[in-house]
């Protein structure tokens, strides 16, 4: 497995390039489960409250990759992390 990552402030982003698959998580490890949303993407809630704690995108380059801007408006209206600093954490490991 290929994992390469990526930091800033909260925001922790983390992408599997053999496997194709992005993780972005806010603050530390949590255990959680995941609901499914559209075209590969799963939001990741805390198991405890329920609260949004990641996003994780399969297959992101088949998916999202020429369309990064609207991954990067949900994954910031779902976390709460402004869009540029999640392109930022994305754009330096894929």
């Amino acid at each position: 497995m290929a994992l390469a990552n990526e930091s800033e402030g909260t925001l922790r982003v983390d992408f599997d390039a053999d496997e194709d698959v992005l993780y972005l998580s806010v603050g530390d490890p949590t255990p959680g489960y995941a609901d499914e949303a559209a075209d590969g993407v799963l939001l990741r809630r805390s198991s405890a409250d329920g609260k949004l704690i990641g996003v994780t995108a399969l297959d992101f380059r088949a998916n999202w990759i020429l369309r990064r801007n609207a991954f990067y408006s949900l994954v910031s209206e779902s976390l709460g992390i402004p869009p540029a600093t999640v392109e930022r954490s994305v754009e330096v490991l894929i």
